[in-house]
């Protein structure tokens, strides 16, 4: 016969167990999905503060910061301050101003007293006074001095210019006149700042065939009869020209 003790211990054990396993899958069952739900919710706040933020040219207002509300990739431009906080919109991050001279040639002539860049596959510079004008100095480019087969031609001109009929050297209004009579169409007549020195920027359509087109640039130096003055002619479907010119105009410095 089963002692007595030992019976009622196995029931106590058994009743333990069952009531243990009860309290478990009750709290497996009823907990888990208060997890869960949780779970989603957390995800569902994320989702949808990431579909609030604010887009490229949004704007924002006070107290709130661009930190909490522009959208990735974006940064705040503030337009306004005051105790009370920021305003201002959401723009895209500037991007870096690439060095578009990366590459060229200087050139630097220290008794005419200029100093420019200019691309590599302008050839070497040539230097000579100019036929007829030994007052002007005049700077050609070895790959681009043939219209006739590179369709392309860059000239500097550094000097005076005297005036026969004046008796007296050609001022720089008298300069710019004359170079507007080298253009059949005039398209621009701009003022132009070269180191810090005021000058004209004409463009257009040139006088002598096949037409091509044409940018001066003369700049007063000093006197107003010493006169720095580059042309570029080229055939008009070449703008790569054009675009090298006015990044060469730009590098001029005057060092006397």
């Amino acid at each position: 016969m089963i002692n007595s003790k030992i019976l009622y211990a196995t029931i106590a054990i058994l009743a333990i167990a069952i009531i243990g396993g009860g309290v478990t899958y009750y709290y497996v069952t009823k907990t888990r999905p208060v997890v869960q739900t949780q779970q989603n919710l957390n995800s569902t706040q994320n989702t949808t503060t990431a579909t609030n933020c604010i887009p490229a040219g949004g704007s924002y207002g006070a107290p709130l910061t661009a930190a909490d509300l522009c959208c990735s990739g974006l940064v705040e431009q503030p337009r306004t301050s005051s105790p009370s906080g920021t305003t201002g919109i959401c723009v895209k991050p500037a991007m870096p101003i690439k060095n578009q001279t990366s590459g060229w040639k200087t050139y630097t002539n220290n008794e005419l007293g200029i100093y420019f860049q200019y691309p590599r596959a302008w050839g070497n510079p040539l230097v000579s006074p100019l036929a007829g004008t030994p007052t002007i100095t005049e700077i050609t480019f070895s790959s681009v001095n043939d219209l006739s087969s590179g369709k392309d031609a860059v000239l500097v001109f550094y000097g005076t210019t005297y005036s026969k009929t004046a008796s007296r050297n050609t001022t720089f209004s008298e300069a710019v006149s004359q170079t507007i009579q080298t253009y059949k169409t005039l398209e621009s007549n701009d003022n132009v700042t070269i180191d810090g020195k005021a000058g004209v920027k004409l463009q257009g359509i040139l006088n002598f065939p096949p037409a091509y087109n044409g940018i001066s640039v003369l700049v007063p130096t000093g006197s107003q009869d010493n006169i720095f003055a580059a042309q570029e002619w080229s055939d008009p479907s070449l703008s790569v020209n054009f675009d090298n010119f006015n990044r060469f105009v730009q590098t001029i410095k005057f060092t006397k």
